[in-house]
């Protein structure tokens, strides 16, 4: 997930990464809130489909107007998600501005 962080870095591009077992501990989902309202953060990049469900939630909670864009990346096929995962995906995926995937079989 951290692979181009240093190339953006670089580039000038400010970085954030939040660590930790998110499912696990939901406080992270407060964490979450306060960095992006603080750090005025302009994009949010998510990888898996539950947290990601979840964080733009939390997304939808900042005001429009300062509100970060949401990007998710797509790295597995839609049928090895588990039928919760689908469903949050599928109900929250519409507030990404882009949705990416790695081949031709992966998402919603």
């Amino acid at each position: 997930k951290s692979h181009l962080v240093e190339q953006l870095r670089t580039a000038g591009v400010t970085v954030a990464c939040l660590e930790g077992n998110r499912i696990l501990d939901p406080r992270w989902m407060w964490r979450l809130r306060r960095l992006l309202v603080r750090e005025r953060i302009h994009v949010v990049h998510h990888h898996s489909p539950l947290v990601a469900s979840l964080a733009r939630l939390v997304q939808k909670t900042i005001r429009r107007r300062s509100r970060p864009a949401s990007v998710s990346t797509e790295h597995n096929t839609w049928a090895s998600f588990q039928p919760l995962t689908r469903v949050l995906d599928a109900r929250t995926c519409r507030i990404d501005e882009e949705i990416l995937a790695v081949s031709d079989e992966d998402g919603p």
